[in-house]
């Protein structure tokens, strides 16, 4: 009896021994799953990659109505969606701020009405054609990663031009409304530029070649010693095809 239990007892040892580290494995896949399931719940309400959901770029249709943030642009959510009324700039207005911003004025959920400038929105979207804001609404005019705008329009000349809303470097009418009261224009001038905003970021800067040399240096090396190497890149319509090469072999997929 002594030789056949001791062999016994070693096999029901070993056999509970097994059963444990299954359990335990188990434990954990479920464990793991768990979270997975848990991380997609919280990404689709946080930063969800969910294309008819969330990215307005690949959305088959675009919700109208306003934005108030870049977020929202992005996600295909305006807070915003009942009627609202675009009120264009005055060109002819005494007062400087009129001459150059629009307003949109709509009543919020209380039934309040409100007007407010176009600094407080990120853009707004009608008839399946967003507009961005910074100072006027202005048409995208090429989607992608670096998403094309073209402005033509009068815009303040001033004598200090780093003092101008449209700049060269990143754009933020909030912060430049000041410069914009405090700073005298020396007349208004008929402008024909270009800008950039940047799908993953947000910003946005009107095309300039150092600007297009840190963007393709960050996401396509190849296109950025080429277009380092180009003769012309100074020209704007060298930028221009370089940027649509560059959305062409970088396009948004979520």
């Amino acid at each position: 009896m002594c030789l056949t239990e001791k062999p016994s007892a070693k096999v029901d040892g070993f056999s509970f021994s097994l059963y444990l580290v299954k359990m335990f494995r188990n434990l954990l896949l479920l464990l793991f799953f768990s979270l997975n399931l848990s991380g997609l719940d919280a990404v689709g309400q946080v930063d969800s990659l969910t294309v008819e959901k969330v990215s307005i770029i690949n959305a088959k249709h675009k919700v109208e109505g306003i934005y108030r943030t870049f977020d929202e642009f992005r996600r295909n959510e305006p807070f915003h969606t009942s009627e609202y009324t675009l009120i264009e700039a005055k060109p002819g207005d005494n007062v400087m701020v009129n001459r150059f911003r629009d307003e949109l004025s709509f009543k919020d959920k209380a039934g309040n009405q409100k007007q407010l400038g176009s600094s407080k929105f990120f853009g707004y979207c009608r008839n399946d054609t967003v507009y961005i804001s910074f100072w006027k609404f202005h048409p995208i005019t090429e989607w992608g990663h670096l998403i094309l705008i073209h402005v033509i329009e009068n815009q303040p000349q001033y004598l200090n031009p780093s003092a101008r809303p449209y700049s060269h470097e990143k754009i933020d009418t909030t912060k430049s409304r000041s410069k914009f009261r405090n700073n005298h224009p020396q007349g208004d001038v008929l402008t024909d530029r270009w800008y950039v905003l940047d799908y993953m970021t947000g910003d946005m800067y009107t095309i300039h070649t150092y600007t297009l040399l840190e963007k393709f240096e960050k996401w396509d090396l190849e296109l950025f010693k080429q277009f380092k190497r180009a003769k012309r890149k100074f020209k704007t319509e060298t930028q221009l095809e370089f940027i649509r090469r560059f959305n062409e072999r970088n396009p948004i997929r979520f």
